[in-house]
């Protein structure tokens, strides 16, 4: 089966098909995660900032980190000239060229780190059009 996967998802869906092969046919991957790999300081800041909201309590605090580095990027809206934390593009771009049979990085424009809340439309027509040129057996 093919599956679907963002951010963290996307770390686990990797460990799917590493751990069950058999199981997983494709993978789509928005922004996925990876073990290792040298964070920014800008992601390692978030991390930073949503632990310590956390060990002291404040959820209300760790979740407006999350949003200001997922959603809003720095206070101001997703719009065309925004692009996702840099690590997600090296990421993608390294789970491009190393994963087999691996597709191109694709960027929506307009879109930061959650794209499949972002734009939507773009998402599904680019995920649907990849599960159509599956065959049939992997759908």
């Amino acid at each position: 089966m093919p599956v679907v996967a963002a951010s963290f998802g996307g770390l686990a869906s990797l460990g799917l098909a590493l751990r069950a092969p058999e199981r997983v046919a494709a993978l789509v991957l928005l922004g996925s995660d990876l073990d290792e790999f040298a964070e920014s300081d800008e992601l390692a800041a978030f991390f930073a900032e949503e632990q310590a909201a956390l060990d002291a309590g404040d959820v209300t605090a760790a979740v407006e980190a999350n949003v200001r580095t997922w959603v809003t990027r720095g206070g101001r809206d997703v719009d065309p000239a925004v692009v996702d934390v840099e690590d997600f593009i090296r990421l993608g771009e390294r789970l491009a060229g190393e994963l087999p049979g691996a597709g191109p990085l694709v960027r929506i424009a307009g879109a930061a780190h959650l794209p499949a809340l972002e734009r939507p439309d773009e998402v599904a027509a680019l995920v649907l059009g990849f599960l159509a040129a599956l065959p049939p057996a992997d759908r």
